[in-house]
C-alpha cells in the first residue's frame, strides 16, 4: 500500500513571504546588489550622487531591512506574544519598500515621507504586539519599538529642518538597535561557557539610546537641535 502526500510546491514569492525574516533578508540582499550597481555606475562616469546613494542605501536599504527581518521575528518571542501575521508584515514591508524605491528613483520628498511613516507604523505594530503578549512590559522590546517610531518622526522632521540624514540615521536608528539587540544576544551566546546568566543594569539601554539620540541632534548646527541633544544626553 502506498501513501502519497499532497505536496503543493510553493512559488518563490510564497516561500520568501512565509516568514518575515525571509522577506526582509531577501530585500536587504536585493538592495545590496542595487547599491553595488550604483557604485559601479559612479566609477564608470555616470552622474550619480555616490555619497547619498551609498550612505542612505546602506543605512535604510541594507541594514534596516535586515534589522526589520530580525526584529519582526524576535520581538514576539521576547514579549511572549503571538507572531506578527503574514498580512500585517506584508503590509508594512510593502509600505517601507515603496518609500525606498520612491526615494532612490528621484522622488526624494515623497519617498522620505513614506519611509518615515513606515517606520512609525512598524514601531506602532511592534508596540501593539508587545502589549498583547505574556510579557507586555518587556523593556528591550519596548525600546526597540520606540527607536523605530522616533526614527520615523526624525525622518519626517528632516523634511522641514536641516538634519543630516546619514548622521541621524546612524545615531538615531542603526546604533541604538544594534546595541539593544547585542546586549541581549551576546550574553546569551556565552551563558553556557561562563555558566551564569548576565543580568544587565536596567539603566544601560535607556542611557545608551537617549545618549545616541542626544549625539544625533547635538551634532547638528542648529541651536535648537543642540539644546535638545544636550537634554537627551542628560537622560
Amino acid at each position: 500500500m502506498q501513501f502519497t502526500a499532497d505536496q503543493t510546491e510553493q512559488t518563490l514569492w510564497q516561500r520568501l513571504s512565509s516568514q518575515p525574516h525571509r522577506l526582509f533578508f531577501a530585500s536587504s540582499l536585493l538592495w545590496g546588489v542595487i547599491l553595488m550597481g550604483f557604485s559601479m555606475g559612479s566609477y564608470i562616469g555616470m552622474e550619480i550622487d555616490f555619497s547619498s546613494i551609498h550612505g542612505n542605501g546602506l543605512l535604510f536599504g541594507l541594514f534596516v531591512n535586515a534589522f526589520l527581518g530580525f526584529l519582526s521575528t524576535v520581538i514576539p518571542r521576547y514579549s511572549q506574544s503571538q507572531e506578527i501575521s503574514r498580512k500585517t508584515y506584508l503590509s508594512f514591508w510593502l509600505f517601507y519598500q515603496t518609500g525606498l524605491v520612491l526615494w532612490f528613483i528621484g522622488f526624494h520628498l515623497a519617498g522620505q515621507a513614506l519611509t518615515g511613516l513606515a517606520f512609525m507604523t512598524i514601531g506602532f505594530i511592534y508596540f501593539r504586539t508587545i502589549r498583547t503578549g505574556g510579557y507586555p512590559d518587556e523593556p528591550d522590546s519596548l525600546w526597540l519599538a520606540a527607536i523605530l517610531f522616533v526614527s520615523g518622526i526624525i525622518l519626517v522632521l528632516q523634511l522641514f529642518f536641516s538634519f543630516s540624514l546619514q548622521w541621524t540615521g546612524i545615531w538615531v536608528t542603526v546604533l541604538p538597535i544594534t546595541f539593544t539587540v547585542a546586549q541581549r544576544m551576546i550574553p546569551f551566546f556565552y551563558a553556557s561557557y561562563f555558566r551564569t546568566h548576565y543580568n544587565k543594569p536596567g539603566w544601560i539601554v535607556p542611557f545608551f539610546v537617549l545618549g545616541s539620540w542626544g549625539i544625533a541632534l547635538g551634532g547638528e548646527s542648529s541651536l535648537l537641535a543642540s539644546m535638545l541633544g544636550f537634554i537627551l544626553s542628560l537622560g
